[in-house]
C-alpha cells in the first residue's frame, strides 16, 4: 500500500518511535497504517490508539463557530467585548471573532510561560487558572491594531472558544461534539492528553540529535486549561483524524453554502509580502484554495492533515514524537506526505 511506503520512508527519515497515515477522498476513508513503537522498548502501536493532533484542532474550533454562525446564535463580527464583559473595558474589545479565529486579534501566542509553569507545577482549579491568564492578556496592550497583522496566536482561539460558548448557552465540549465530532463521523474523539498507562504512544522529544527520549505528562496538563482547550487539544484515533478530514474534503469541494465553507477562505492579505500562502480561519490556504492544511504539536507529538480540493483527496498523519530540527512544520515530513496524496 501506498501508505506503508511512506511510513517505511518516514520511519527511516526521522527515527520517530512510532507513525500513522490515513489517506481519504470523495468516496471514503481509504489506506489507514501505522508503525513503529508505543515507546522505545514498549508495545507496537496500533490502529485503535489515541494521538494527540495538537493544532490541527483548530479548524474544529473554526467549525464548530462556524456552524453556530450558520445557526444565526453568533457573528464573525461580534466583537469580544460585547460577550465577554471583562473585555468590555479592554483595549481587545473591538476584536472581531473572524480576527480571533484568523490570528489577526493582536494577541500574543500564549499566556505568560511562568503562568502555565505556576499551574503545571503548583496546580489549582483549571478554570480558576484560565480566568487569571485570559483577565491579565485583556490588560495589556495589542502586539498590533487588530485586524492590521497576523500573529498566530493559540490564546486567541481561546477567547474565541469561550465567545461561542457564552453565546449558544452550552459548553465548548458539547458545541464540538454537537457540530464537528458527531456531523463528521468521529467516535471516540475528546479533549485531554492521550491515556497514560501504556495504552497508547507517548510522547517523545529530540534535541540537538540526541536520542528520543519519553515524555510522560503529569497530574496537570496545558489541555485541562478552558481558555486553551480551544487552540489545539484533541485527541482522537488516526480513524478519527481520517472520518474528520474526509468531513471537511467533502464540504471543501463540493458544499459551498456550508457554514464550515466560510473558513476555507483566506483572510486579510498575505502575511508576508512573498508568502505563498494565506491563512483562513484553522487552515493555511495554498494554490488559490486548492491546498487547505494544518499542523500541530504538543512539543512531543508532531499531526498534519492536508486536503487537496484539486484532486478531491487528503491525508493525516501523526507521530509521538517531535523534533525542533526538523524546522518548522517539518518541511521534508510534509513534502513526503504531499507525495501520498
Amino acid at each position: 500500500m501506498v501508505v506503508e511506503a511512506v511510513l517505511a520512508d518516514l520511519a527511516a527519515m526521522t527515527g520517530v518511535p512510532a507513525l500513522g497515515v490515513a489517506r481519504f477522498d470523495l468516496s471514503g476513508i481509504g489506506d489507514v497504517a501505522v508503525t513503529g513503537l508505543r515507546r522505545a522498548g514498549g508495545a507496537a502501536a496500533t490502529l485503535d490508539d489515541f494521538w494527540h493532533i495538537g493544532s490541527c484542532g483548530k479548524s474544529i474550533t473554526s467549525a464548530m463557530i462556524a456552524s453556530v454562525v450558520g445557526a444565526g446564535t453568533l457573528h464573525f463580527t461580534d466583537r469580544l467585548g460585547a460577550l465577554l464583559p471583562d473585555g468590555a473595558a479592554s483595549r481587545f474589545a473591538p476584536v472581531t471573532l473572524q480576527e480571533l479565529l484568523s490570528h489577526r486579534a493582536g494577541l500574543p501566542s500564549n499566556p505568560a510561560w511562568w503562568r502555565l509553569a505556576a499551574y503545571m507545577g503548583l496546580g489549582g482549579d483549571p478554570l480558576a487558572a484560565s480566568e487569571s491568564m485570559a483577565a491579565a492578556l485583556l490588560r495589556r496592550a495589542p502586539d498590533a491594531p487588530p485586524g492590521t497583522r497576523f500573529h498566530y496566536s493559540n490564546i486567541g482561539y481561546g477567547f474565541a472558544g469561550v465567545m461561542a460558548s457564552r453565546a449558544a448557552g452550552q459548553s465548548f465540549e458539547d458545541l464540538v461534539r454537537t457540530h464537528v465530532i458527531e456531523p463528521s463521523g468521529m467516535k471516540r474523539a475528546y479533549y485531554g492528553i492521550p491515556p497514560q498507562d501504556g495504552s497508547a504512544p507517548f510522547e517523545h522529544r529530540r534535541l540537538l540529535g540526541s536520542k528520543w527520549r519519553l515524555v510522560r505528562q503529569g497530574a496537570r496538563a496545558v489541555d485541562d486549561l478552558p481558555i486553551i482547550r480551544p487552540s489545539g487539544s484533541v485527541t482522537c484515533t488516526l480513524g478519527d483524524f481520517a472520518a474528520y478530514g474526509r468531513w471537511q474534503l467533502d464540504i471543501a469541494c463540493g458544499q459551498p453554502n456550508h457554514p464550515v465553507a466560510e473558513t476555507h477562505l483566506p483572510v486579510g492579505p498575505p502575511p508576508l509580502a512573498q508568502a505563498e500562502w494565506r491563512y483562513g480561519m484553522g487552515w493555511f490556504v495554498e494554490e488559490d484554495g486548492r491546498r487547505l492544511s494544518h499542523s500541530g504539536s504538543t512539543g512531543g507529538t508532531f499531526a498534519h492533515l492536508l486536503l487537496r480540493r484539486d484532486l478531491g483527496r487528503g491525508l493525516a498523519f501523526v507521530a509521538n514524537g517531535f523534533d525542533p530540527g526538523w524546522g518548522l512544520p517539518g518541511a521534508a515530513i510534509l513534502q513526503r506526505l504531499e507525495q501520498a496524496v
